[in-house]
């Protein structure tokens, strides 16, 4: 029920800590430290959902501040663009998977897909996210711990992010503090388009990851 307008700048955080960190490195280290930044975008999102719940402020206006944070950050990590990443790194942005009609692209994003959101989906937390979503009271009244579950949703978004700002790294090669000047905009436009209602408690994964294509 709530909406975090930090995402496009977490996406950046990422992608100049992934293109300075890759910059140099070997393949698998690279993907060594993909992981460690999914950790790291994680953990910004649950700041970003402690803050909201803490405060008491609304979402919006929380995740607007951060927003301005994080591009700080981002710009502390990397003023001009710059750094880089392997070359088979980028392969899994820009290259195929074993034929010229399968994008490795589209496989990680199946990949993610079934292992991350539609095991918290179908179990126990996904279905708190969706109750709070729908009704805060009433997810309250039956259970439902709804401070840990706001901050368990700004943290698989921050997750999300994660992944988009390793994916920027993957498909350009390097990292800019600008990555997501644009980003925050299209995710919502990509949200409405997907069937997710703003207001919380209906929609899914399939169907912003078709506006997202449909918008790129």
């Amino acid at each position: 029920g709530g909406i975090d307008l930090s995402i496009g700048v977490m996406v950046a955080v990422i992608n100049v800590l992934a293109a300075s960190l890759m910059e140099n490195q070997s393949f698998a280290t690279s993907l060594l430290i993909a992981v460690g930044l999914m950790a790291v975008g994680v953990l910004i999102g649950a700041i970003n959902g402690g803050l909201v719940v803490i405060t008491g402020v609304p979402d919006i206006v929380v995740t607007l501040a951060m927003s301005f944070v994080w591009g700080g950050v981002a710009l502390l990590i990397m003023r001009t663009p710059g750094g880089g990443s392997p070359v088979e790194y980028q392969a899994l942005g820009t290259g195929v998977f074993f034929i010229e009609w399968i994008p490795a692209g589209a496989v990680i994003i199946a990949l993610v897909l079934a292992l991350v959101w539609l095991p918290i989906r179908w179990r126990r937390p996904g279905f708190a996210i969706y109750a709070v979503g729908s009704n805060r009271d009433r997810a309250y009244l039956s259970g439902v711990n709804v401070a840990t579950t706001r901050v368990l949703a700004y943290g698989v978004g921050g997750f999300f992010a994660a992944m988009g700002g390793l994916a920027a790294t993957a498909t350009t090669g390097i990292g800019t503090p600008y990555a997501g000047t644009f980003i925050t905009l299209n995710t919502v436009a990509a949200i409405v388009l997907g069937g997710v209602s703003l207001a919380g408690g209906k929609g899914g994964l399939v169907g912003p990851m078709a506006a997202a294509f449909c918008l790129t």
